[in-house]
């Protein structure tokens, strides 16, 4: 049986939610103001993503207009379209996340949109399958809520596998987090 959430407090009110899923987001997508400040009774909406769906994952948008949020991912096809982007485009692997693209430039050096919604991808967190706070992020909209990495990281295990998503579908970070 699969539980239905309704609101950000149910969400919240499941495992995961770690210290530095409070705060404000600072790599990739860009928020003023973490979680905390939004309403509890802020309504989610369920949706299944076309491109980078997790299967095990759970996804839930919600209004996080009063973040201040930046959207700070492109599909990677945009960043190929640029001579001067493709110049930056670099990757790592981060810890606790697995590889990333990214632009190899500050946040203040790049020109990122508006991202007035918020996406909520939860997950397996233990070995039982307990449902549980992968992460969050916001976007600019149904368009830009999920974008394809290089690999589908597995949180329990710490691992990931190569994913066979074209590379139109792939997301690059905007800045390097820096």
């Amino acid at each position: 049986m699969t539980t239905t959430f309704a609101t950000l407090a149910d969400l919240l009110s499941l495992p995961g939610f770690r210290a530095d899923l409070k705060l404000p987001r600072t790599r990739g997508s860009l928020t003023a103001r973490g979680l905390d400040a939004l309403d509890g009774a802020t309504l989610v909406t369920e949706f299944r993503p076309s491109v980078g769906c997790v299967p095990v994952a759970r996804y839930f948008a919600f209004d996080a207009s009063s973040l201040g949020g930046k959207l700070g991912a492109a599909p990677l096809a945009t960043i190929l379209a640029s001579a001067d982007l493709r110049k930056l485009l670099s990757a790592r692997n981060v810890d606790g996340h697995g590889l990333e693209m990214f632009l190899d430039r500050p946040a203040s050096e790049a020109s990122l949109p508006d991202a007035p919604e918020g996406v909520a991808i939860l997950g397996p967190i233990d070995d039982a399958g307990t449902l549980g706070w992968w992460t969050w992020y916001v976007c600019a909209g149904e368009t830009t809520r999920v974008l394809g990495c290089f690999e589908d990281f597995k949180p329990e295990t710490g691992t990931g596998v190569a994913t066979n998503h074209p590379a139109a579908s792939l997301a690059v970070k905007l800045h390097n987090g820096r």
